[in-house]
């Protein structure tokens, strides 16, 4: 999956985005919890575009959001919810960079 890197004003990577069209809310969530330090804090509801940030999470104790800008974009927003956390940014990016539509890893 191709991934996007999003950046401060000071060029430091604060997240990244990611096309929903070959992965949907659900799927982001599967694919976090491949991830052996991340807690899912709040889950999208099943049957509801709920608020634009639909999932919260915690990596290493450092929270983190999934925003779909304006509830019905083409893209996600996977952002560090403050600097503490932004160094963990790369690492969840590498998993999204490896993951395919079919729902294999690459890497």
């Amino acid at each position: 999956m191709h991934t996007s890197p999003t950046h401060d004003d000071q060029g430091h990577l604060t997240g990244f985005e990611i096309s929903n069209l070959l992965i949907n809310r659900g799927g982001v969530v599967k694919l976090l919890r491949t991830i052996p330090t991340v807690t899912i804090t709040k889950s999208p509801k099943r049957w509801a575009l709920d608020h634009d940030d639909f999932v919260h999470f915690t990596m290493n104790e450092h929270l983190f959001k999934v925003i779909e800008p304006f509830g019905d974009n083409s893209r996600y927003w996977i952002v560090a919810e403050d600097a503490a956390g932004q160094g963990e940014v790369e690492g969840i990016r590498k998993v999204f960079d490896a993951h395919n539509f079919l729902g294999r890893f690459d890497g």
